[in-house]
């Protein structure tokens, strides 16, 4: 159990970036709202979100798969 806590706050901190790279974006689109806000500008900035963390994304996503699926294979081998 310790090592499972362990490995899930070590899965939370490297996840602070994101968190990081979500606010900017927000604070980037609420600063578009302070004046009248030109759609494609809006959809831009999201565009343009994506595709510089898409990168970051897809490796948090398959560590993610991995991680939920060594818990599960761990889970099962020990129920038996």
């Amino acid at each position: 159990m310790r090592n499972f806590v362990g490995q899930s706050f070590m899965f939370l901190k490297e996840r602070q970036n994101i968190w990081q790279s979500c606010m900017n974006c927000l604070i980037e689109v609420y600063n578009q709202f302070e004046e009248e806000p030109d759609p494609k500008a809006v959809r831009d900035t999201f565009y343009w979100y994506a595709s510089d963390y898409c990168d970051v994304f897809l490796a948090d996503r398959i560590r993610e798969q991995v991680f939920a699926g060594g818990v599960i294979c761990n889970r099962s081998d020990h129920e038996q």
